[in-house]
């Protein structure tokens, strides 16, 4: 069905309240400023990590407006966010129809013709309309949804040593359920900025029988997200500072110890979409709390080179060959 010109507005409205979203979808390596998102422009392959910006300030009449410095894509398409996403549809498939990607959009939106035909003048009305389908999405999963699913908490991580209670708080528990890509593994979710649906997750295999430790969930994308970081934020702005560590199990160990502002990297490299979620944080200080081994101080290195000049940044001496997960909480507050 083809849109009217006002509820092709309609769509543009909306989709200018998810702006970020929809770019991220297409976008993987990215940073932010305050109204823009950058990266090397993903129309044309360019390598210039400064070439391509899109506004993702909702608040700016100029929000969904893009373009590319290097090769002026954004001249053959509608510059906006509609023509934005035909841009990256004809990218990756050849050649796409205005009409897909408006299709495209309300499919991403989940918008039917009939919620177009609304008066979405104002925000109030375009924030009413998004609460009201991420409610009704059986899509998202909501944290008591994720803890009905999960038997929590797991055995397995018990042996390791963490306290059943840590384990509850962070809703780490083992699937059981039969077909689930996650069946038999340890999942930690990972939650979207209300800490409350979840946007991925990651299993920790227990069987010891596959060949992959550790799975993400399909379509999580890990460099674009920290581990706990909902949580963290909140503490991060009243002391300022955040832990910066490797994995799931150390952001358990170091809250058991008492510290509650500490993100995981999924990993010790950081990705420019981590970055950028740092520089959101509100932190001044990052307390690198990497691996004591090769790749650790490697993904130090890296940290410094990529955020050197906008935090202050120290380092928390651990033991050698241990991280954090493996230390008891008496160790590690004798290291802060």
């Amino acid at each position: 069905m083809v849109l009217s010109r006002q509820e092709l507005e309609n769509l543009k409205v909306l989709a200018k309240s998810r702006i970020r979203e929809i770019a991220e979808y297409f976008i993987k390596d990215f940073v932010v400023s305050d109204t823009l998102l950058i990266a090397p422009c993903p129309v044309h392959g360019g390598d210039n990590y400064n070439a391509f910006n899109i506004n993702i300030d909702k608040d700016d009449d100029f929000c969904g407006k893009w373009f590319c410095n290097t090769n002026q894509c954004h001249e053959d398409y509608p510059n906006d966010v509609v023509g934005f996403v035909q841009a990256m549809l004809e990218r990756k498939n050849g050649y796409c129809h205005f009409g897909d990607s408006v299709e495209f959009v309300k499919k991403f939106l989940d918008a039917s013709n009939d919620d177009l035909s609304r008066d979405l003048a104002s925000l109030d009305t375009v924030t009413k309309f998004f609460a009201h389908k991420r409610k009704g999405n059986s899509g998202v999963l909501r944290r008591r949804e994720i803890r009905k699913r999960l038997i929590i908490p797991p055995t397995y991580y018990i042996k390791r040593g963490f306290a059943p209670e840590t384990l509850d708080y962070f809703d780490v528990g083992l699937c059981l359920t039969k077909g689930s890509q996650m069946y038999m593994r340890v999942v930690f979710p990972i939650y979207d900025e209300d800490d409350d649906s979840m946007i991925g997750c990651v299993g920790r295999d227990t069987t010891e029988t596959s060949n992959a430790k550790w799975i993400n969930s399909k379509g999580f994308n890990k460099a674009s997200y920290l581990y706990n970081y909902a949580k963290a934020v909140k503490e991060a702005r009243q002391c300022g500072e955040l832990y910066l560590c490797e994995g799931q199990g150390d952001v358990m160990r170091f809250h058991e110890a008492g510290i509650h502002n500490a993100v995981g990297l999924f990993g010790c490299s950081i990705s420019d979409g981590q970055k950028a979620l740092l520089e959101k944080s509100g932190a001044l200080t990052l307390i690198l709390a990497l691996d004591p081994n090769k790749a650790g101080e490697k993904g130090r290195e890296k940290i410094m080179g990529k955020c050197g000049d906008l935090f202050n940044i120290r380092q928390l001496k651990l033991p050698d060959e241990r991280d954090v997960g493996d230390l008891t909480v008496q160790e590690i507050r004798g290291l802060i």
